[in-house]
């Protein structure tokens, strides 16, 4: 499903904004599983009920991606704490970045497009980051699950398995293993970049559902 990104180096920008939102489901799934879904993340059946639906949470999202893209700006300096002058990027590059993403979210949002008949396109024109795999990489000998990451680094975990919590927590944890090793999250990141082989991804995913 996976395959090495054609650049060499591609780069990560930041544009200091986030998106966040629940996502209507099945009243059925809500009644069977809602309960045992609110004790791992804490989202009330009511937060989801008057959620969009992911079609509608989905534009959104993608709006969002094309108004951060149009801000996108670079920075001279490869240092997170000195930024350097910033300017407009040219041509900006969309990188999503999660933690078990590869196996877990990235495939899991693929599914959903499909499901509901949306456009997969994106996901050949976007690069893709698994942070499980950079601390694997750079915490050998320790647990590499983000809540574990997050007390090591003491980090505020906020609510975890929230979602944008989980985002700013993980976001946190490896500006610090960029430190500890002396580079930038930006320079980190881009080593780790992995594109999407749509066809493939379909094709097996297709089988499953």
């Amino acid at each position: 499903m996976w395959k090495s990104p054609r650049l060499a180096a591609t780069m990560i920008y930041e544009c200091g904004e986030a998106f966040s939102t629940t996502v209507r489901v099945d009243p059925d799934i809500l009644m069977t599983r809602g309960l045992e879904a609110f004790q791992v993340h804490g989202i009330t059946s009511e937060e989801i009920k008057h959620g969009p639906s992911f079609e509608q949470a989905w534009m959104r999202f993608m709006t969002w991606i094309e108004d951060a893209t149009n801000i996108a700006t670079n920075y001279e300096s490869e240092s997170d704490d000195d930024m350097g002058s910033p300017t407009l990027f040219e041509n900006p590059v969309v990188v999503l970045v999660g933690h078990n993403s590869i196996r877990f979210d990235f495939p899991l949002l693929l599914c959903e497009l499909l499901r509901h008949n949306l456009s997969t396109t994106m996901f050949e024109q976007w690069y893709f980051v698994d942070t499980l795999d950079v601390f694997k990489d750079l915490n050998k000998h320790g647990c590499v699950k983000l809540q574990c990451l997050v007390r090591e680094t003491m980090t505020d975990p906020g609510h975890a398995h929230r979602a944008l919590d989980d985002c700013i927590a993980l976001r946190e944890v490896t500006n610090i293993f960029a430190h500890r090793i002396g580079t930038s999250t930006r320079h980190l990141l881009s080593l780790y970049l992995v594109e999407f082989d749509l066809a493939s991804s379909i094709a097996q995913l297709t089988v499953l559902m």
